[in-house]
């Protein structure tokens, strides 16, 4: 009734399983109608034998509470007061009761005060994995041992199951490689005849009959240990020569070894020795000057750079295509810029800008109206036309050249439209603004840039005359 269920798998016994109360009287009486008789008409055999079961199921729970009474009675005399529990937990000097159930008292001291330490888990693993010690441990002995661990796991946790059992079982009497043909009888059995209880029967016959033999008495240990012979034992002059020998080039091996982690044991030590020194030379010198003044920075001098070779005999270049517009005549009289957005103000560069906030912008050009014969000449300030009312020619002021000849941006590129000053994603392949010039050509680098423009090309010299890199260049001048 309290033993632990797991265990009965070792028997191939069902375990106890409580009885029902039969009632005070059987069912299908006066007293206690049964719902299928409502009118209680059964005949009087068929009243015998219900009489008789009723009386067979009393007889075993009035037995049943007996045993259950004195298991409460010992578990009372066995258990300390102080290790008492009433049930649900609370603490107190109490007494189990009859209505306690014995199995849960139970696993509640064993959860609480019987717990395995890790050490004895890992000893109890350990036992379990251990081969046969066919020459000392009887089979009665081994199975038994294989027996103990497997409750001990059921009661400590994790539990083993009943298959990694006769795993390990099956495992161990394989290695000491007696019982070959046991084993084959044992793998052709169904998989429902290879139980605990019938391995147990069919080995144990096994051994008997090995011992019967008088080949059983070996000292076997796995496999390679399962065919000695009278050599192992011999005294003989050649066998203790050949075990001098082996122990003697063991000796010289172990020797050798010896020496190479000595000598690499002193060089360490020398080299420790040495960083020992460095460090009280360095010890020292703080110590006469705690606080030494930091050495200047020393900063490599600032490289030149000179504009790249051009090879002009390279390339072989073709005159501009004409460009001639459908309508209105092929001659452009503004510019317009478009300024990217910033604080107020008006674009800055070559006319008029649209945009708002200072930066580079875009020239779009557009094809103008042409001029009216009837209006006379006007002179103009670069692009931008004189006021209206005005004809008086004006000089338009030319700005002194830029001398700065230090590129902004720290690359060789060159874009036939947009200069020779420009970012490293850009050239004359990648620019963006090749709609806005009839004569972009891709193929316009740096190095053959002067021959296209001897040809006739136009191509942009903004920034032509800076030859220099800049020097400490930031991440956004790349």
């Amino acid at each position: 009734m309290i033993e632990n269920p797991t265990i009965y798998a070792l028997t191939e016994t069902i375990p106890w399983g409580y009885w029902e109360d039969p009632g005070p009287t059987r069912k299908g009486t006066e007293a206690n109608p049964h719902p299928d008789w409502p009118n209680n008409d059964m005949d009087a055999d068929t009243a015998r034998a219900e009489q008789a079961v009723w009386e067979a199921n009393t007889k075993v729970y009035a037995n049943q509470q007996n045993v259950k009474r004195a298991c409460i009675e010992a578990l009372n005399t066995a258990v300390p007061k102080s290790y008492r529990r009433a049930q649900g937990g609370n603490i107190g000097a109490v007494a189990y009761r009859v209505t306690d159930d014995p199995n849960t008292i139970l696993d509640d001291l064993q959860d609480r005060y019987g717990r395995a330490t890790p050490q004895e888990k890992r000893a109890n693993d350990a036992k379990f994995n251990a081969p046969w010690q066919h020459g000392t441990e009887t089979v009665e002995d081994f199975f038994g041992r294989m027996e103990d661990c497997y409750v001990t796991a059921a009661i400590s946790k994790p539990a083993f199951t009943m298959e990694q059992m006769l795993d390990k079982a099956l495992t161990a009497i394989t290695e000491t490689g007696l019982y070959h043909l046991a084993i084959l009888e044992w793998n052709g059995f169904d998989a429902t005849n290879q139980t605990w209880p019938e391995m147990k029967t069919h080995f144990t016959e096994a051994y008997d009959l090995l011992q019967r033999s008088g080949a059983g008495t070996a000292k076997t240990h796995g496999y390679h240990q399962g065919n000695l012979t009278q050599e192992d034992d011999d005294d003989s002059i050649g066998s203790i020569r050949s075990s001098l020998t082996t122990i003697h080039q063991a000796h010289n091996a172990n020797t050798v070894a010896i020496n190479d982690n000595l000598s690499a044991i002193t060089a360490e030590s020398a080299q420790q020795r040495k960083t020992i020194e460095a460090l009280q030379q360095q010890l020292a010198l703080l110590t006469v000057n705690p606080h030494p003044a930091p050495a200047p920075p020393q900063y490599p001098p600032a490289p030149t750079y000179g504009p790249p070779p051009v090879a002009y005999a390279a390339t072989t270049v073709t005159p501009p295509p004409t460009y001639v517009p459908v309508n209105p005549p092929a001659y452009y009289q503004q510019q317009q810029y478009y300024g990217r957005g910033g604080r107020g103000g008006r674009g800055r560069g070559r006319g008029r800008g649209r945009g708002r906030g200072r930066g580079r912008g875009q020239y779009v050009y557009q094809p103008a109206a042409p001029a009216s014969p009837a209006q006379p000449a006007q002179a103009t300030y670069g692009t931008v036309p004189p006021p209206p009312g005005q004809s008086t020619a004006q000089v338009q002021t030319q700005r002194p050249a830029y001398s700065n000849t230090t590129k902004y941006y720290n690359n060789w590129n060159m874009c036939c439209y947009c200069g020779w000053d420009i970012p490293s994603w850009h050239t004359s392949q990648t620019c963006p603004h090749k709609a806005y010039n009839p004569q972009h050509n891709d193929d316009i680098t740096r190095a053959n840039a002067e021959q296209y423009i001897a040809a006739g090309w136009h191509v942009s010299k903004k920034g032509k005359h800076k030859v220099t890199l800049p020097v400490n260049p930031q991440p956004s001048q790349a």
